[in-house]
Parts: C-alpha cells; structure tokens; sequence
C-alpha cells in the first residue's frame, strides 16, 4: 500500500473478489457449483449456444438456480433480460417426459425454448446454487450432468446430444476454486507462471 491506494500487480489480471448475499428464502444451507467448460473441455463463449440438462431428481430442498457472469467482469452479463432460472419458477420453464429441465445458454433463444434460456453474447462462466443440498450430493450418488454445446438450428430435440447416463463422475461443474484460478489466466496470459 502506498499512500491511498494499493499496488496490484497487473499481471495477475487484475483484481477481483466475489461478493455473497444471503438469498431470499433460507434453508439448510446452500452448495456451489462452478461451470467454466463444455462437455469438449471448451471454455464457454457468447456466440454458441450450451444446453444443462437439471434433473428432477436434483437434490435441493429448497430450490436451485443457475446464473450467468460475464468472464470478462465476472459480475452480470449486461444488457440482457434475465441473468438465470430457478426451480422457484419452474411452473414457466418446459420440462422434458421424465421430469428433467434443459437449460439454454445462448445470444438467442433456441427456438420454443424462450422460458428455458439465459442470454449471453459476451464469455461467460455460471453457478449452478443448491439451496438445502441433499444427502446425495455430498455422497456423490448425484451429480449434475456437463454442459453441452447444441447447434441453434436443429428443431426442438433434433441435433442435441443426447443425456448421458448416470455416472456422473466427468461433470466439468466443480465447486473447487482451481477452475475460476484458470478461467482467470485466461484473462491474463502473461500470469501463467502464478499457478499454485
């Protein structure tokens, strides 16, 4: 610190810091999910378009809820409608025959699936919330499935990938830090060297 201000090293990226409010409705707690990649290890980008298939059987007491950030500002992506979904209005979003919801992460909404999509346009990451997580979840007998890159002109259900089965042990969502720590070298190539 020097004077009245404090000296960042630029070539760390920058400086950023995560700010949690309690939400609205409290519960048992609440779990993190953090989602940087694709199904293919891609980092996600605002032009493609991602669907997250959210079981029925997702073990949230309360509610879960997915959020987009921008990766360049990780606050909000700006300039858009709605920045996520929750199980709270699930009444609004298309469910799938067996219960599932499939999120779409988009600049457009694919189409008919208008209630089912949060828009992006700029890189992103999001956050997938479990509020009052069950058991399940911290015995690892649940998981939730990758996020997948879908073509935007297939009709509803052609063209997407299909669900994978339940072992869930490649999910690319992770509540470790290492995956914001890498997402954040990407904004700053010359920080490589600073891995842990």
């Amino acid at each position: 610190m020097v004077n009245d201000r404090i000296l960042i090293d630029e070539r760390a990226g920058g400086a950023y810091f995560w700010v949690t409010y309690l939400p609205k409705v409290l519960g048992g707690g609440s779990f993190y999910l953090t989602g940087l990649r694709d199904s293919d290890g891609e980092l996600f980008n605002g032009k493609d378009t991602y669907r997250l298939r959210v079981p029925a059987d997702t073990p949230a007491d309360d509610f879960w809820s997915v959020i987009v950030y921008s990766m360049k500002t990780k606050g909000f992506v700006e300039n858009v409608e709605t920045v996520g979904l929750s199980s709270q209005r699930m009444e609004r979003m298309k469910r799938n025959g067996d219960g599932s919801v499939d999120v779409y992460f988009a600049p457009t909404a694919p189409e008919g699936m208008e209630s089912n999509w949060i828009p992006t346009g700029k890189d992103f990451f999001l956050l997938f919330r479990l509020y009052g997580p069950g058991k399940a979840l911290f015995e690892r007998t649940w998981t939730l499935d990758d996020v997948v890159k879908v073509q935007q002109d297939a009709p509803a259900g052609k063209g997407m990938p299909p669900r994978t089965g339940t072992d869930h042990s490649s999910s690319r969502l992770r509540s470790s830090a290492r995956s914001t720590e890498d997402a954040q070298r990407r904004e700053a190539p010359g920080a490589a060297h600073l891995q842990r």
